[in-house]
């Protein structure tokens, strides 16, 4: 009975101290008094104000009333079962207020849940605006970087009083009007770390970068270009590209200064491509260069290799033992003849003017040469893989025969080791049923053995096909064989280690019955029976002796 009371007591803190209250008091501010909050929702206020004091002052008083009888007058006080009754009872009825007023304080949390959502995003977003703060006092210390400090100042200002704004449109419950600012002042944040980022990458390009490729170009320009007006019209342009850069530098700068982000942006992007781009045709120029006097010997070798390929390949279909296929094979391999022959003729003409362009020192325009070189690799390329597609299957009598060999020497190999696997473990197992499949399986195979030898025997397609199913069944029955002599000496040994281990019990209760029985099983040869026994009576002592 006591400790109903005191539980009651402490539930009754519990009630006076919780939360409900105080959350109507900001429904009533963010809903009632608000205008953009739905008629809905203000009649579930007023239910809620309603339900709360009813709760409070007529059932919470009700019990409050009777904990404080206990206290005052010694009646309630005896033990006995009435006592202890009332007692259960103001305890079940306080617990029933709290659960009431906690469903009532969750069903509460759902209009309020946007608040909450905007409330953690705005939490997060001043986190970054804090180490942006940071980040802009670095670079306002920074003496290498030019750029104009109110500007950014005033940046960082209106973003801090827009954050002030969405705090006091939170407050009011002004939800869709704080997303609003939330939304836009996202931006200019993001805005703003783009431009901080913006201030350090472009003084690297602009006084890095970019000088040091210019200089790169010209250099490569100077040392390896030896046609005078080729190099003459290059140095041209990277000259051109020098003062477009400098002209840019100085438009960039006046950006930057400003903290125009955007202007600066695009100014920097279209003179790194500018410079860039040209970097790369120079250095394709030198690549195709160099490719062409080292690969145009090699790619001449490829197509006689081609040439020869293509002679064998002939022959193998002409000479394969698939006689039914033989002839659509033979015109298709054909064809491929007249496409290499075609692309032989646009190889030579290649070849022919690249030399006359070598002798007379002539312009090549590289991007036309490796358009040309493509449209001859790649269906040389694809003459290739139909060759293989076409020839992967062709074999002839010895061939086949050589490969029906090699599978029943393999499957051989295995029986034999089955065989002497089971004379290896005999102690543990007669293995009778396991040798009587493997002579069998033997049986088959030498059958069939005989059948491939015989003076009459094609390997027609047909036969081929016979023989490599007889050889499939047959590797099928030599691995399941030789699945069951390991599986049976697999458990023997685990049976064997069990009962040894079994041993370290010997004084246990019941030791000799069981480890009878498992030598029974053993000689049996039930070693399933023997490992569950096993294991059963080592957890059972380990157990004991725990």
């Amino acid at each position: 009975m006591l400790k109903n009371y005191i539980d009651s007591y402490q539930e009754a803190t519990l009630i006076v101290r919780n939360s409900v209250q105080v959350r109507l008091k900001r429904l009533f501010l963010t809903v009632v008094k608000n205008n953009q909050a739905s008629s809905m929702e203000k009649r579930a206020v007023e239910i809620w104000k309603v339900r709360y004091k009813n709760i409070i002052q007529k059932d919470f008083y009700k019990e409050i009333n009777n904990l404080d009888l206990f206290f005052k007058d010694v009646k309630f006080q005896k033990p006995n079962f009435k006592n202890l009754k009332r007692s259960a009872m103001i305890k079940k009825n306080l617990k029933e207020i709290s659960r009431e007023l906690y469903i009532m304080f969750k069903e509460m949390d759902k209009i309020l849940e946007t608040e909450f959502i905007q409330r953690d995003t705005r939490i997060q977003v001043r986190e970054i605006l804090n180490e942006i703060q940071k980040e802009a006092l670095l670079k306002m210390r920074d003496k290498s970087i030019k750029f104009n400090h109110a500007i950014l100042c005033e940046w960082i200002a209106n973003i801090n009083f827009a954050m002030t704004r969405i705090d006091n449109k939170i407050q009011l419950g002004m939800y869709g009007d704080s997303l609003i600012y939330q939304d836009k002042t996202n931006e200019q944040i993001i805005r703003l770390i783009r431009m901080l980022d913006l201030l350090e990458t472009a003084d690297k390009v602009l006084e890095k970068t970019l000088p040091n490729k210019i200089h790169t170009i010209k250099k490569q320009i100077s040392e390896t270009m030896f046609d005078l007006k080729e190099k003459t019209l290059n140095e041209n342009k990277i000259q051109k590209y020098e003062d477009q850069f400098n002209y840019s530098k100085s438009v960039i700068q006046r950006s930057l200064t400003d903290l125009d982000y955007s202007n600066a942006f695009i100014q920097l992007s279209e003179i790194l491509e500018t410079i860039s781009d040209f970097e790369t045709n120079i250095q394709f120029e030198e690549v195709m260069k160099m490719f062409v006097e080292s690969e145009l010997s090699n790619i001449n070798e490829t197509f006689q290799t081609a040439k020869n390929d293509y002679e064998n390949g002939l022959k193998a279909i002409k000479s394969n033992v698939k006689q039914n296929t033989k002839y659509d094979r033979e015109i298709e391999f054909e064809n491929i003849g007249e496409t290499l022959t075609k692309l032989q003729i646009k190889w030579t003409h290649f070849y022919e003017n690249f030399t006359k362009y070598a002798i007379y020192r002539k312009k090549v325009n590289y991007t036309i040469l490796k358009d040309e070189l493509i449209a001859i690799l790649t269906p040389l390329s694809e003459v290739y893989k139909k060759m293989i597609m076409i020839t992967r299957g062709l074999k002839n009598s010895n061939s086949a025969l050589v490969q029906v060999e090699n599978n029943l020497n393999s499957l051989k190999s295995i029986l034999v080791q089955n065989e002497n696997l089971c004379h290896k473990f005999r102690r543990i197992s007669y293995f009778g049923n396991e040798r009587k499949q493997n002579e069998i399986v033997l049986e088959k195979l030498l059958k069939v053995e005989n059948q491939i030898h015989q003076t009459n025997f094609n390997f027609t397609e047909e036969r081929i096909h016979i023989i490599k199913n007889q050889i499939d069944n047959l590797r099928s029955e030599t691995i399941s064989v030789k699945n069951q002599i390991s599986n049976v000496i697999q458990q023997a040994l685990i049976a064997e280690s069990l009962i040894i281990y079994l041993d370290r019990f010997a004084n246990r209760l019941n030791f000799e019955n069981n480890f009878e029985e498992a030598l029974r099983n053993y000689d049996n040869n039930n070693m399933v029976i023997v490992i569950d026994q096993m294991i059963k009576n080592i957890k059972q002592y380990q157990r004991e002796k725990r």
